[in-house]
C-alpha cells in the first residue's frame, strides 16, 4: 500500500463518492485512504475501481486503531455525518496524526466545538478548514461578496433562507433536520414549539414558489458575526411541500428530540 497522503471519513457517501470521482483525475489514488464504517457493495466496488485503498472503521469508536492503520496521511476530508457526532472525533483524529483537516460540518453545537479547539490546532501547527460544503460554506462567501458591495452600510444583516423537496431527503439529511430543529434557540434543549421556531412564508420564486421556513440551528449565526463586521443573521430552512416540514416538526416535538437518549434513527 502506497502510504496515504490524504484520508476521506465518510468516503462511502454520496458527497464523499462525488468528491472523490473528480479527485483521483488529478492525484495518484494509491495515495488516497478510503474510510467508512460501514460499506454498501456497490459504494465499495465503486472506489475499489478507482484504485483508493478502502479501510472499514469507526472514528467515534476505534479512532485509535484508525490512527495506526492512517499513519503518514497529511490532509483529512471529513464528509461523515452526523457532524455534532463524528466531527469532534474526527477532529481527534487529524491532532492525532498531526494532519491538516478539511470538513462540511453543518451543525451549529459541532462547529461551536471545533472552533473552541483553534488554539489547539495552531499550537501542533494544523491547518483547519471547517463548514467548506454548499451551506455553509458557499452560503459563507456569498454573504462575503454581499457585504463587501455593501461597503460601509451601517448595520447590516443577514438573512438566510433554504428549501429542499421531500423527495430529495435521506436518512442522513433528516437527521440533520431534526437536530437542526433541536439546536434551534441557542441556550435551549429539545425541540421548540411551531411558534417559537418563528415560521415565515418565504417566495423562493419558480418552480418552488412559497414555502413555510422555519428558524433551524445553523452555524452561519455563528461563524458570520465572528468573521465579518455582521451582527444580525437568521437562518431559515423549509421543505416542500409544506405539509412535510409540519410532519417533521411534529415527529421531531412529540418524541423530545434532541433530549436525552430521544432519537428517531
Amino acid at each position: 500500500m502506497e502510504a496515504p497522503s490524504l484520508a476521506v471519513i465518510g468516503a462511502g457517501g454520496t458527497q464523499a463518492g462525488a468528491m472523490l470521482e473528480v479527485l483521483v483525475k488529478v492525484i495518484d489514488p494509491r495515495t488516497v485512504l478510503a474510510i467508512d464504517r460501514r460499506w454498501a457493495p456497490a459504494a465499495r466496488a465503486r472506489l475499489e475501481r478507482l484504485g483508493v485503498t478502502v479501510l472499514t472503521g469507526d472514528i467515534v469508536q476505534d479512532r485509535a486503531n484508525l490512527v495506526d492503520r492512517s499513519m503518514g496521511a497529511r490532509l483529512v476530508a471529513n464528509l461523515a455525518g452526523p457532524a455534532y457526532v463524528v466531527a469532534p472525533a474526527a477532529f481527534d483524529y487529524t491532532l492525532d496524526l498531526g494532519a491538516d483537516y478539511l470538513d462540511i460540518t453543518d451543525d451549529i453545537d459541532a462547529t461551536a466545538a471545533l472552533l473552541a479547539r483553534g488554539s489547539e490546532a495552531r499550537a501542533k501547527g494544523i491547518a483547519a478548514l471547517i463548514g467548506m460544503g454548499s451551506a455553509p460554506g458557499m452560503t459563507n462567501i456569498l454573504c462575503r461578496l454581499a457585504l463587501d458591495a455593501l461597503g460601509d452600510a451601517p448595520d447590516p444583516r443577514i438573512d438566510l433562507a433554504c428549501s429542499v423537496d421531500a423527495a430529495d431527503l435521506t436518512p442522513a439529511s433528516l437527521r440533520h433536520y431534526f437536530h437542526c430543529l433541536a439546536t434551534a434557540l441557542p441556550g435551549r434543549t429539545g425541540v421548540p414549539t411551531w411558534e417559537e421556531l418563528e415560521p415565515e412564508q418565504v417566495d423562493f420564486g419558480a418552480p418552488v414558489g412559497l414555502l413555510t421556513a422555519l428558524t433551524l440551528g445553523h452555524p452561519e449565526p455563528l461563524t458570520l458575526p465572528r468573521f465579518t463586521r455582521v451582527k444580525t443573521v437568521t437562518n431559515k430552512g423549509a421543505i416542500a411541500p409544506n405539509e412535510v416540514s409540519y410532519l417533521m416538526w411534529l415527529l421531531a416535538r412529540c418524541t423530545n428530540y434532541g433530549v436525552g437518549e430521544a432519537e428517531l434513527f
